[in-house]
């Protein structure tokens, strides 16, 4: 059963990456990547894996808290935010939150609580959010380059 899991698994990888290669050539993706400021690539990365480390402390912290003996421990923890952040970029109107919610009930953790710490971290995530609006909205509009400046120190004293 495994082994057909996996073949599945590479089959739909082969898939999306035909479809990604047909709206481009290899060679148009290899100029694309050529021409990357690899300074901007990494900063995209550590951002990236950053948000995903603080994300899934923030979901391993909350499990324990709410039921210490059934949360997973911070790995597993990981991989289910991991997934969750694909199914969430990959599946439209946001479908892909359920998969946290699946795998955690995969990894032994009851539905209660699973939908109790994902239903905090969204609360939390709108709080921040509006935040971000509020100073967004006190520094002037967020197209304008210099506004930026003002909204980045507000957020700095915040949340500093």
């Amino acid at each position: 059963m495994r082994y057909l899991q996996l073949l599945i698994s590479a089959a739909l990888t082969a898939i999306l990456a035909i479809a990604l290669l047909s709206e481009s050539s290899v060679s148009e993706l290899a100029e694309i990547l050529r021409e990357t400021d690899l300074s901007y690539l990494g900063l995209f990365v550590f951002c990236s894996l950053s948000g995903l480390l603080l994300r899934a402390l923030r979901y391993h912290l909350m499990l324990r808290a709410m039921q210490p003996l059934e949360a997973p421990g911070f790995f597993r923890t990981l991989l289910v935010t991991g997934i969750r952040n694909a199914f969430v970029d990959f599946l439209p109107a946001r479908l892909g939150e359920l998969s946290y919610l699946y795998f955690m009930r995969r990894l032994g953790v009851s539905v209660a609580t699973g939908l109790s710490s994902f239903g905090l971290a969204l609360l939390l995530d709108i709080m921040a959010l509006a935040v971000v609006a509020v100073v967004f909205a006190c520094t002037g509009t967020l197209l304008n380059e210099r506004s930026m400046f003002p909204a980045i120190g507000m957020l700095g004293v915040f949340f500093g």
